[in-house]
């Protein structure tokens, strides 16, 4: 009886240490998964902020286009403006000596002088 219950008491002892193992084991495992899911969440983020900065960049690129086209159309609109500023003013200078002209010439055929 005495081997018995010294087997017994050796048999609980190993039972008791083989738990402590399984739960320790168990930690390291739940601490390696919890470790893992966050490289994995790590890496998702940073592939999603990658992404949204490539879409920023083509946004920025497409507004710094558009601009450039706008300012390239008021530069041209100028231009015109002062072109016809331009042609205007040549064509009253132009005009108002003519048409003293045809003023004067008129005067003479209505009051021809003797």
């Amino acid at each position: 009886m005495g081997i018995l219950t010294a087997n017994i008491g050796a048999m609980w002892e190993e039972i008791k240490k083989r738990e402590e193992l399984i739960k320790a084991s168990g930690k390291e495992t739940a601490e390696a998964e919890l470790k893992l899911e966050y490289e994995q969440l790590k890496f998702q983020i940073e592939q999603e902020a990658h992404i949204e900065s490539e879409r920023l960049r083509r946004d920025l690129q497409k507004t710094l286009v558009d601009l450039q086209e706008a300012q390239e159309q008021l530069v041209t609109s100028e231009k015109m403006a002062m072109l016809g500023s331009l042609v205007a003013g040549i064509a009253h200078e132009i005009n108002t000596p003519i048409g003293i002209g045809v003023t004067a010439a008129s005067c003479i055929s209505v009051n021809p002088r003797p």
